[in-house]
């Protein structure tokens, strides 16, 4: 099982709170979205941990947030606290599972960030080949 502050970790948000002030809530519409692409930059950050030879894609990174216009939009309190974390460590560690990963070596980690790369899925767009 994935612990909360490896999820954190792993979708490059922070899980401290903020002393900002409190912004509206978001709809549970935006917070499925933020979902999504926190599980997506999750994967991709997981592959990128375990496979020294990946890195994330900034390009990659930006193109999935403009393909989720409701979250750029949103004046709506996003942060990782609104996360459900078990739900999000629930669904790395089935991706992991339906993949073959879990619990693999670093070389079927950097096999399957390569072959996500070349076939161009969400996660392999997030993904590119470290510069030598």
């Amino acid at each position: 099982m994935v612990s909360s502050g490896l999820v954190c970790l792993l979708s490059l948000t922070a899980c401290s709170t903020s002393s900002e002030a409190p912004k509206p809530a978001a709809s549970p519409a935006i917070e499925e979205a933020f979902f999504d692409y926190t599980l997506e930059v999750g994967k991709a950050r997981l592959l990128q941990r375990k496979c020294p030879e990946l890195a994330m894609n900034f390009d990659g990174l930006m193109a999935e947030l403009r393909s989720r216009p409701q979250l750029a939009r949103s004046q709506a309190r996003l942060s990782a606290d609104s996360i459900d974390k078990g739900r999000l460590a629930d669904a790395i560690d089935r991706f992991e599972k339906q993949n073959g990963l879990y619990r693999a070596d670093k070389s079927a980690y950097c096999a399957f960030g390569k072959k996500q790369i070349a076939a161009k899925t969400r996660t392999g767009r997030l993904l590119q080949l470290r510069s030598k």
